[in-house]
């Protein structure tokens, strides 16, 4: 399974990848929204697991010109910001709604 994973904190990308890629998982990085788009023309991907606070277009901005390109890999999105709202921007970009529950986070 080949995953693109865009984080733009070198410490928290390196972290995740690791891991995924113990788990046997063939993992791309990338640390910004333009990046993130042009590997995602080039390759094929099962998933993309994708920060919403990135430099240049943003995660929202990714999310909807993948599915404007006709992409439709599961995109897991990621944020530092606590608020959580129902229904938010992720929504209306292409993602779907999910949350982990609170033990798990």
């Amino acid at each position: 399974m080949r995953l693109l994973l865009v984080e733009d904190d070198a410490r928290i990308a390196r972290f995740v990848a690791k891991g995924l890629r113990e788990q046997a998982y063939a993992v791309d990085v990338t640390a910004n929204g333009d990046d993130a788009l042009y590997e995602a023309a080039i390759n094929s991907y099962d998933l993309v697991i994708l920060d919403v606070m990135i430099p240049g277009r943003n995660g929202f901005e990714v999310c909807r010109e993948l599915r404007r390109a006709g992409q439709r890999m599961p995109i897991l999105m990621l944020t530092a910001d606590g608020a959580r709202r129902g229904g938010g921007p992720h929504h209306r970009a292409g993602s779907r709604r999910g949350r982990l529950p609170d033990e798990a986070v």
